[in-house]
């Protein structure tokens, strides 16, 4: 799912163990961004969030993806500065208070990090000097979804480096664009989901374990992802738009990881508003609206387990489209992935399918 790498510092977020539910309109903006151009290809996204990418100009996506990837040491500032719940202004005016190279600075150390020394001055040195060694550590760095196509401009990100008023305005007219334009009316209608997704979350604290917390509330992904969070406080963005998907925000180097969550997968019975069950149905049932995903179901069903090279041999699909049906399917939590000598293997997640079936059933019949 959607990731960014950034660099985050300790911002008082009031700590509840090793565990906190942040609140925050930047947060959820800024989490979301990789989404905007990935998130017609999700499904179960809220359909406002798959819409926006249409929406926006060709030039705005364009700054947009140098934001996710080569200039995304730009947007730590947002997770350091504390918003409030019904505005961004706080970080923009801190944003806005920020110099130009220390803005630039902020860019040179998240690549300083992709390279074999870390040193921002041999960054610096190569921007100037070297300009096909930076470009070449932009093109290798990480992409928000490995199978999703992402394409950069390096040279852009380079020009604007050298030029760091420049950056910073790109970076100011985007984000506030992004959000006065488009964010700011969803949000004021997502903030009551948002503030009940926060209270879900919050319920799962108890767990105590890193690994059983992750788990209750962005499902069995955690597994996947508990490495990169080992030793990190866990900050939980709600983010009500994201449907059943999870962002994060997270390198080795520092010790808070960020998760924006749109579905409280560990909800169960009582524990869950009839509103964020309804959700999470919704997102399962468009998963399985297609009847490709479901001959996937149940051949898996019926085999037990299954690779995806299995399933591009008996449905003849290429591989972007099986990858694209196994990740919505895992995305709502109907499939166990489990990686056996370096392949993923499939399972039916059999609780995961009864809790839904008797969800279906409640939603139906309650009178």
């Amino acid at each position: 799912m959607p990731e960014l790498y950034l660099p985050s510092q300790d911002d008082g977020t009031a700590w509840r163990g090793d565990f906190a539910v942040r609140i925050s309109p930047v947060l959820a903006m800024t989490m979301t961004l990789p989404m905007v151009e990935l998130a017609p290809r999700f499904p179960g996204i809220d359909p406002w969030l798959a819409q926006l990418s249409a929406r926006l100009g060709r030039t705005a996506r364009a700054d947009l993806r140098l934001l996710c990837v080569p200039l995304s040491g730009a947007l730590s500032l947002l997770f350091e500065v504390e918003d409030e719940e019904e505005s961004p202004q706080p970080v923009f005016d801190a944003l806005a208070a920020m110099s130009p190279s220390d803005l630039l600075h902020r860019v040179v150390q998240r690549l300083a990090a992709e390279t074999d020394d870390h040193d921002p001055d041999t960054v610096l040195r190569w921007i100037e000097h070297e300009p096909e060694r930076i470009i070449a550590v932009m093109e290798s760095m990480e992409r928000p979804h490995a199978d999703e196509p992402f394409e950069i401009d390096a040279g852009r990100a380079l020009s604007l480096m050298r030029h760091p008023a420049e950056l910073k305005s790109l970076v100011e007219l985007r984000l506030r664009q992004l959000w006065h334009d488009h964010f700011a009316p969803r949000w004021r209608d997502a903030l009551p989901t948002c503030r009940a997704l926060a209270e879900e979350a919050r319920r799962r604290f108890y767990l105590g374990e890193p690994e059983r917390v992750l788990e209750a509330i962005i499902g069995r992904r955690a597994h996947n992802r508990l490495p990169a969070f080992r030793g990190k406080r866990l900050v939980f963005v709600p983010i009500p738009f994201a449907g059943p998907y999870v962002a994060t925000a997270a390198v080795p180097e520092y010790h808070i990881a960020y998760i924006g969550f749109g579905v409280v997968h560990g909800a169960q019975g009582g524990d869950v508003s009839e509103e964020a069950a309804q959700r999470d149905l919704l997102a399962a049932l468009t998963a399985l609206a297609d009847e490709a995903r479901l001959k996937a179901v149940a051949y898996i069903r019926a085999h037990g387990e299954a690779r995806a090279a299995d399933l591009m041999k008996e449905f003849g699909w290429s591989q972007p489209a099986t990858s694209r049906h196994l990740r919505a399917l895992e995305s709502t939590g109907l499939l166990h992935v489990e990686r056996i000598d370096g392949v993923k293997r499939y399972t039916i997640n059999r609780v995961r399918a009864r809790s839904l079936a008797r969800s279906l059933e409640l939603f139906l019949t309650r009178d």
